[in-house]
């Protein structure tokens, strides 16, 4: 299996005034170093908002995620070994 090449989890989510919603490795709010991306941006519509919010819930999970997946793939499960080559992280 491939190795997959992210910043190392658990990730967070850091809301910013403007709306923006910071990813990071790191758990203090405010702090520079761990960014993983960014999410959202200003002057968004509620529905807009809440959108970004719910993607930034699934990119902070993203590492849980892979981390579960990778194990049902190392016990032989078809369908985790197919997720991780749809992402290319091949089996």
């Amino acid at each position: 299996m491939t190795q997959a090449q992210h910043a190392k989890g658990p990730w967070y989510q850091h809301k910013k005034p403007a709306g923006t919603i910071t990813i990071s490795s790191n758990p203090m709010k405010g702090v520079s170093y761990g960014h993983v991306c960014n999410v959202g941006s200003s002057n968004l519509t509620p529905e807009a908002q809440a959108i970004s919010e719910a993607n930034a819930r699934l990119i902070a999970a993203s590492p849980s995620m892979y981390e579960f997946i990778s194990k049902l793939a190392n016990s032989g499960d078809k369908e985790a070994i197919s997720t991780l080559d749809s992402l290319g992280l091949g089996y």
